[in-house]
């Protein structure tokens, strides 16, 4: 699927997606930043934890949004097996050195019909692609796929396939992804370059939206029983 929302649309659109599948229960945002995620969806009737390595902005969410945030991994966060009905990781997978470990942990907290959402940086973007080609014609040896060039670092990189085959072989079943574009992170492609370099882009991002390959990648996984 490809969508075209706006900014302020995105933790309503991200729940919606769950949603289909489990309507309440526990959730748990991992790299939950500021809490805002959390702090929206228990508004909606959801019971909400949170982890963060950061302990600043943990601390920050904590009290900010009075939701229960721990800084330490999953495997030392002391949930029970089968605790929670929704797992969410958005912009985090990427930045993670041990995917299939984290991913496995999740399995494990998850309830035997529960949902994982993972939000990632989409690397079949179109604007990736053009990118790649800007930078050949202008004879620089750089390369989008390294973004960003400045901590924290992305260790991998994920496509629908690539993605789907990581949480196929750890037991869970993908049930629907979805690309939508930068726009709903605040993703801004204005950042450089002349004003008809800059209108280019704008172009691009909108054909990368209408074509399925916007800059960001949604999966949405059940876990597979048994």
């Amino acid at each position: 699927s490809s969508y075209s929302l706006k900014a302020g649309d995105l933790f309503g659109f991200l729940l919606s997606l769950f949603e289909r599948y489990v309507i309440s229960g526990r959730l748990l945002d991992i790299g939950c930043g500021k809490g805002d995620f959390l702090s929206f969806a228990r508004e909606k009737g959801w019971e909400v934890y949170g982890m963060e390595p950061s302990v600043n902005l943990a601390k920050f969410a904590s009290s900010r949004h009075n939701v229960e945030v721990k800084t330490s991994s999953l495997e030392d966060a002391g949930y029970s097996e089968s605790f929670f009905d929704v797992v969410t990781l958005s912009m985090v997978l990427e930045h993670i050195e041990n995917p299939r470990g984290l991913i496995a942990g999740i399995n494990k907290v998850l309830k035997s019909n529960g949902m994982l959402l993972i939000e990632v940086p989409n690397m079949n973007s179109l604007m990736l692609k053009i990118a790649a080609l800007y930078f050949r014609l202008k004879g620089k040896r750089w390369s989008p796929l390294l973004s960003p060039l400045h901590y924290p670092f992305h260790c991998y990189g994920y496509d629908r396939s690539s993605l789907a085959y990581l949480l196929n072989s750890l037991g869970f079943c993908v049930k629907r992804t979805a690309v939508t574009s930068g726009s709903l992170r605040g993703f801004r492609a204005d950042s450089g370059g002349t004003p008809l370099e800059k209108f280019g882009r704008d172009i691009l991002a909108w054909a990368a939206g209408a074509i399925g390959q916007g800059d960001v990648l949604i999966a949405i996984a059940k876990k597979r029983t048994e």
